[in-house]
């Protein structure tokens, strides 16, 4: 259990520093009729959610079945250390406290918590099915 919470942190880290990167860049976009900030935010919920499944599926690629307790512990790590990054971060870019920044949570942040659980939970039902689906091919029975 304490490997595969090392390879969560892990990845959790890299995840980090792909939705930063990716985040970031999404100032200079502008490809929607829409004003840019409609359209950023949008497709910011959206690159949450794809990475974020993407990176559960990666932690759960080594797990022969994960276990709903597994995606709790994923979305956990994923959660805090997402949160503590980001508003460590933030601490440091605008030279503020990480309290005051705690502070500034909006209701964008809370979503965006919410797409987290949302797309861990989904990965490891979709590992769990498909997984069950190759371990019991249709026609078979048991």
């Amino acid at each position: 259990m304490i490997k595969f919470i090392f390879r969560v942190f892990y990845i959790t880290l890299v995840r980090f520093f792909v939705l930063t990167t990716l985040l970031t860049s999404l100032r200079y976009f502008d490809a929607s009729p829409f004003p840019q900030e409609a359209s950023v935010i949008t497709l910011s919920y959206i690159f949450h959610a794809l990475i974020t499944f993407l990176f559960a599926k990666w932690v759960f690629a080594k797990r022969t079945s994960p276990t709903w307790t597994e995606a709790g512990i994923v979305t956990g790590l994923f959660v805090v250390v997402e949160i503590v990054f980001e508003l460590s971060l933030w601490a440091v870019i605008t030279g503020g406290s990480f309290i005051g920044a705690l502070q500034n949570f909006t209701w964008q942040s809370f979503v965006i918590i919410l797409i987290y659980i949302l797309a861990v939970y989904t990965a490891a039902w979709q590992t769990r099915t498909s997984r069950a689906r190759r371990a019991n091919p249709s026609g078979m029975e048991m």
